[in-house]
């Protein structure tokens, strides 16, 4: 089953892709600052897509060079959209 892209409803992406977008963003800057609150929406592409159960770790670089690493369980998938906060 090829799936859509849920961001444009367009082909499915030839590549997984991460995309940032801010929901309070104080100083309008590509950081996030104390207080800010931003989502990442990942898109897989169909050979990479992660099953129920399965476990992901999102790394993500900090410009001070910290790495923060979120680890989540995909549940069990009823949807073709999962939110895993």
């Amino acid at each position: 089953m090829l799936l859509r892209n849920p961001i444009n409803q367009t082909a499915a992406t030839e590549d997984t892709q991460a995309i940032l977008f801010f929901t309070i963003n104080r100083n309008n800057n590509d950081i996030i600052d104390s207080g800010e609150h931003a989502f990442m929406v990942i898109i897989f592409k169909d050979s990479e897509r992660l099953s129920s159960l399965e476990t992901m770790s999102i790394e993500i670089v900090l410009t001070t060079g910290t790495l923060l690493t979120i680890e989540r369980t995909v549940p069990n998938l009823t949807s073709k959209i999962i939110d895993i906060s």
